[in-house]
């Protein structure tokens, strides 16, 4: 309830969002089963990931006098 909809109960839907620890089963499961899963494939894993570590490298790279050749993350 809240004070623009006049204090009435409303139902609101949540989005959980899960632990890699809560997900490493059910794509362990899906692949001994199915041979498949949900996980993106190295193109799409790399498409996502190249811009935004590159985007990190070239922000530490611009502070401080240590430059960086890989990203510092884990």
């Amino acid at each position: 309830a809240t004070q623009e909809n006049n204090w009435k109960w409303a139902e609101e839907k949540e989005k959980i969002v899960y632990f890699q620890s809560e997900l490493s089963n059910q794509f362990t499961e899906d692949i001994l089963s199915t041979g498949q899963c949900d996980l993106p494939t190295l193109m799409e894993a790399t498409q996502l990931h190249v811009p935004f570590v590159t985007g990190l490298l070239a922000h530490f790279n611009s502070q401080g006098t240590e430059k960086f050749n890989s990203c510092p993350i884990t």
